[in-house]
């Protein structure tokens, strides 16, 4: 008969066995975490978010300061029915998509140039893991961020445009859809820029290349016929996901589905990213 190998201090070698490593969920978790304390000590995410709140402010406040100077100083040459004022407060909300796309490359990039890419990897093998992790807190850095300035803008708006008659409130239909949509678009922009910045592991390669994704497909839509480049240009990634800081008629989800396949070409992107960092050496 044998018996179970014990220890000096009398405990078995089944007890003194390595404690089984974390699952999936947790991994991604601890992961997470880390990313998102990284985010947060780096200088240029404080500052780049600052630019995004405060775009978002001037812009929307400025375009809703506008409309109220023309209606006191021209009356009735705006037609109230035919506006948006939820439209026009997040009109800032373009302005603001270089800034969370910058902050989305800037986040991959920044390891690259300092090497500490491979340090992250030593301490997590799993490369999907830590893109997962990064893509995660980008959106939990920028979607609060976002949606804080846009109901800022929102509130400003209001206070604005009552000066002449026109309401502003998050009980209309669509308001409140629009204010959070336009923060999700926004933070889907940075996880899509996260995977450029994944791919090309370049900051200005990566930007250079976002900046030409958003503007050279509409100009090269130009050379199809009318009847086709309508519904391709309303597809093409610089201006899908806007559809969803406007108020639809009654009935209408087209922001949603708008936002829904933004979504989609940012969960491809990040897939091409995860094949690519698999495949090639940090």
């Amino acid at each position: 008969m044998t018996s179970l190998a014990t220890s000096p201090s009398g405990h078995s070698a089944a007890s003194l066995a390595a404690p089984p490593r974390p699952g999936r969920a947790a991994m991604i978790s601890r992961i997470y975490r880390s990313e998102l304390l990284k985010l947060r000590t780096v200088r240029a995410s404080g500052f780049i978010l600052l630019y995004v709140a405060a775009i978002m402010l001037l812009v929307g406040g400025g375009n809703a300061a506008g409309t109220m100077v023309t209606m006191m100083q021209k009356p009735g040459t705006v037609d109230p029915a035919g506006m948006d004022p939820t439209g026009g407060a997040l009109s800032g909300l373009s302005s603001a998509l270089i800034g969370v796309a910058a902050l989305g490359i800037v986040a991959v990039t920044s390891d690259y140039a300092s090497g500490m890419v491979r340090t992250t990897f030593w301490a997590a093998p799993q490369r999907s893991y830590v893109l997962v992790g990064r893509s995660l807190a980008l959106l939990t850095m920028v979607v609060p961020v976002a949606l804080g300035a846009a109901l800022l803008t929102t509130l400003t708006a209001k206070i604005l445009l009552a000066q002449v008659g026109l309401t502003v409130s998050l009980r209309q239909p669509g308001v409140l859809r629009a204010i959070v949509g336009a923060a999700l678009y926004l933070g889907l922009v940075s996880v899509f820029a996260a995977a450029l910045g994944w791919l090309i592991r370049s900051s200005i390669g990566a930007l250079v290349t976002w900046i030409a994704i958003w503007l050279v497909p509409g100009l090269l839509i130009l050379l199809l016929p009318p009847a086709i480049a309508g519904p391709v240009d309303h597809y093409l990634p610089g201006n899908v996901g806007t559809a969803v800081a406007e108020v639809p008629g009654p009935g209408s989800l087209t922001g949603w589905t708008d936002l829904a396949v933004f979504a989609a070409y940012a969960v491809v992107l990040t897939g091409f990213a995860l094949v690519s960092l698999r495949r090639r050496d940090a």
